[in-house]
């Protein structure tokens, strides 16, 4: 059986079968409704899509204290462990800060990126391997780490830092 969609709205699709049956499909509790046509010619139910990520999975943030050498290759590799993750569903500007990867990179502090964490782990494996380009310029590397009490990220010199005072009370006050 095919179906034809002749009426689209955000929160109802109406189809019409082979037999010229029309069925209305109602949405509830939507969470995405931007179209990129009007119209479509078929359509498909997924449990698992690159867009589904950001509903399916917790969310990671990752923090900068020092600043990258080479910030625009370091950008550009968040960029491609972003796009490996998402296709062409959803931008890296969509995660990143929206200041821009290369402004923090070379600022060397704040929020650089929060994603769900397939997305964020991804980025990290990214970081890790471009770790020549973050050092800071008085030669001290710096190294990824995660608050154990929180799972936010942050990048710290030479040892494993809370990004919180969860260290003194073991519990996450944030950053």
């Amino acid at each position: 059986m095919s179906c034809e969609i002749i009426q689209r709205q955000t929160t109802f699709w109406e189809l019409r079968d082979d037999d010229h049956v029309v069925w209305r499909i109602a949405f509830f509790g939507k969470k995405e409704f931007f179209f990129l046509t009007a119209t479509a010619s078929s359509f498909s139910i997924f449990e698992q899509h690159p867009l589904l990520m950001d509903y399916h999975h917790p969310w990671s943030q990752i923090f900068l204290s020092g600043s990258a050498t080479a910030a625009k290759d370091v950008a550009s590799s968040l960029e491609s462990a972003i796009a490996n993750q998402t296709g062409p569903w959803r931008a890296p500007t969509h995660y990143l800060n929206q200041i821009g990867p290369i402004e923090v990179l070379e600022s060397g502090s704040g929020l650089l990126l929060e994603a769900p964490t397939p997305i964020a782990d991804a980025c990290k494996k990214g970081l890790e391997a471009s770790r020549g380009s973050l050092y800071r310029s008085s030669g001290t590397p710096s190294a990824w780490v995660a608050c154990g009490s929180c799972d936010r990220s942050q990048l710290r010199s030479g040892r494993e830092n809370h990004c919180c005072s969860s260290r003194l009370t073991n519990r996450c006050s944030g950053p």
